[in-house]
């Protein structure tokens, strides 16, 4: 028996009980349309899921050696702003 994950421990009794009720809240009429929004937000959901998934592949895939260089210029940047902001402050301690 195959034990669908939305489902969890719900027997065929409890499935049948909560089908019931969503009948009388939202009529015959309303239920296609219900199940309609449902399986297009699912649709959605999974859509968007996928890009991400896809997104995150091909920036693994991309060459870290062409990043960096990137990276260390800004390390470079970083340390020059740092020790030009410093350079005043020295040279107030150690006149």
């Amino acid at each position: 028996m195959q034990n669908y994950l939305f489902l969890g421990n719900l027997g065929g009794g409890e499935i049948f009980v909560i089908l019931v009720i969503i009948l009388i809240f939202f009529g015959g009429k309303r239920i296609p349309e219900l199940a309609r929004a449902l399986g297009k937000g699912i649709r959605e959901f999974k859509d968007a899921q996928h890009g991400v998934e896809r997104e995150i592949r091909e920036g693994l895939k991309e060459n870290p050696q062409e990043k960096k260089p990137v990276a260390e210029n800004k390390i470079v940047e970083s340390k020059n702003t740092v020790e030009t902001g410093f350079k005043p402050v020295s040279t107030d301690i150690n006149p």
